[in-house]
């Protein structure tokens, strides 16, 4: 069962993973650094691990999983990246909080996920737009 979800999770979000990729590896990019995000999580899950047991089963996890998937389908179909990423990362945190349980998504996988969080790429326009000012101001 944990490979079909796992299986159908990967198939659901490859084509922004493969944006998310791009962004990461294309030249002179801002996101180089997003490649050693995904290492860096699996560090901060390894030395948090003993703070809380899984207990897995969240009623409201599962909840707050079906309203992200819905949010992502809805962001695909309208060609929305930055909408896309924002549902993924809320996917990953509800999955997250479902199998291992609120107590432990709170003390084990939220550092890791709001780390997780800084690799997700900002689309072009609206991270000119964000940092514009600061580009003048330097100029």
């Amino acid at each position: 069962a944990w490979g079909g979800a796992a299986t159908a999770f990967a198939v659901l979000t490859q084509d922004m993973l493969r944006w998310w990729w791009w962004e990461w590896t294309r030249p002179q990019g801002f996101y180089s650094h997003g490649t050693l995000v995904p290492v860096l999580m699996g560090l901060v899950l390894w030395h948090r691990r003993a703070r809380a047991p899984l207990a897995g089963g969240s009623a409201l996890a599962l909840i707050a999983l079906l309203v992200a998937i819905a949010m992502y389908l809805f962001a695909e179909r309208g060609a929305m990246p930055a909408i896309q990423s924002a549902s993924f990362l809320g996917m990953v945190a509800a999955i997250a909080a479902f199998v291992g349980g609120m107590a432990w998504f709170r003390r084990v996988a939220f550092p890791a996920i709001a780390l997780f969080a800084l690799c997700a790429p900002i689309p072009g326009p609206l991270l000119h737009d964000a940092t514009r000012r600061l580009q003048e101001w330097s100029a």
